[in-house]
């Protein structure tokens, strides 16, 4: 059995808060450009744990995938920079179709 890391993040938590940060995000659209971002149907669609199983020394860093805006688009680093790091440490945002 293997014995993984725990990060100490609630789940429920930070699905609520970037949920909220893409609702500040929608808001801002006509200010900011975020690039190729389908606004009808974004949303947070997945939360992963991921751990290297070849660094010995990784720790582990939790994803928030969110769907319908490109990968390249500016979304995911403006929700990074407005994330509370303090209550989710190791958190990345993703974005794909």
């Amino acid at each position: 059995m293997n014995e993984f890391p725990k990060i100490g993040i609630n789940t429920a938590e930070l699905r609520d808060a970037v949920n909220g940060l893409i609702e500040k995000a929608r808001r801002k659209r006509k200010k900011e450009d975020f690039g190729a971002v389908n606004w009808g149907d974004l949303g947070v669609v997945d939360i992963e744990y991921r751990l290297s199983m070849l660094d010995q020394n990784a720790e582990p860093w939790c994803v928030v995938l969110i769907e319908e805006a490109a990968p390249g688009c500016k979304l995911p680093s403006w929700i990074y920079e407005r994330l509370d790091h303090e209550k989710f440490p190791r958190t990345y945002i993703e974005c794909e179709w």
